[in-house]
């Protein structure tokens, strides 16, 4: 928690309103911004995601959820992002400070190699001592599936049909 909401400097939250307003947006844009019926649901799925991780196998399946959700796929998500942002932050001379960290730190360790060194790290040595038996596998498995479709889901929105 300490590093998400961290004392004496910006939160992600801000550096995330940072970040945008770099982009080009307003504080009352980013204010006003309503998810979508689409956004709202990928939300509730993963919430879903998370109370079923606490059934059996919960140790394998909340670890996955937090080490794949909210650091690995964000890391990939995020690489995409800023494949399109880093010429824009290049030609403005500001650094992100949202984007980019997370991008870069998020998802950089493999599971096999993952080390204490960042709190994605600690998650992933934690999941790899777990992932001893085929259930533990199977359980994994299942999680990371239902988040990749559920990821899916959510950007199919963006798609012209």
């Amino acid at each position: 928690m300490r590093e998400e909401y961290p004392q004496g400097r910006p939160s992600h939250r801000e550096d995330l309103v940072d970040d945008l307003m770099s982009l080009g947006a307003t504080r009352s844009q980013v204010l006003a911004c309503k998810p979508t019926a689409e956004t709202i649901a990928t939300v509730n799925e993963s919430l879903e995601l998370m109370a079923e991780a606490t059934t059996a196998d919960g140790d394998v399946r909340v670890l996955a959820m937090l080490r794949l959700w909210g650091e690995v796929v964000v890391s990939v998500e995020y690489g995409v992002f800023w494949s399109a942002m880093k010429p824009l932050f290049e030609a403005s001379d500001k650094a992100s400070s949202f984007y980019f960290e997370h991008y870069s730190h998020d998802g950089c360790e493999q599971l096999a190699t993952a080390s204490t060194r960042t709190h994605s790290g600690r998650l992933g040595v934690c999941l790899r001592d777990l992932l001893s038996s085929g259930s533990a596998v199977d359980a994994f498995e299942d999680v990371e599936t239902r988040i990749v479709d559920s990821r899916l889901r959510f950007y199919d929105q963006f798609v012209e049909t």
